[in-house]
């Protein structure tokens, strides 16, 4: 009985890592940070504005990702949320954050397919 707790256990831990590795909208791939950067200006253009109360900041503060999730379903758009809100890391996302930049999805998957294609060309090269 406890082997099989245990299997289950590693399972469930190599399922989560492998789920963090496939999200590919929140690789913290250097190429990848900076063409975000680059297009920051389109992030903020095509985002939506989330006013955010004392509230839920009280309860989500440092957790951009669960914040994402739980009001907004986009979690797997937090890094792209943090470059148009320049964070450097979800410690910003904090009782002094008013409002918040959410880049609509359609525009992240935009940019990432031509981030992939690019690098595609490059890999020719």
């Amino acid at each position: 009985m406890l082997t099989s707790n245990v299997s289950s256990s590693a399972g469930m831990v190599h399922q989560l890592t492998m789920s963090l590795y496939a999200d590919e909208f929140n690789r913290r791939d250097n190429d990848w940070i900076i063409y975000l950067q680059d297009h920051r200006a389109g992030l903020i253009k095509n985002s939506n504005v989330a006013f955010l109360n004392e509230k839920d900041m009280v309860y989500y503060r440092y957790r951009l990702r669960k914040y994402l999730q739980e009001k907004h379903h986009l979690e797997q758009f937090e890094l792209a949320t943090m470059i148009a809100n320049r964070f450097k890391t979800a410690m910003d996302f904090n009782l002094s954050t008013k409002y918040l930049f959410i880049p609509t999805a359609s525009y992240v998957q935009d940019l990432r397919s031509s981030y992939k294609t690019i690098q595609i060309q490059l890999n020719k090269l």
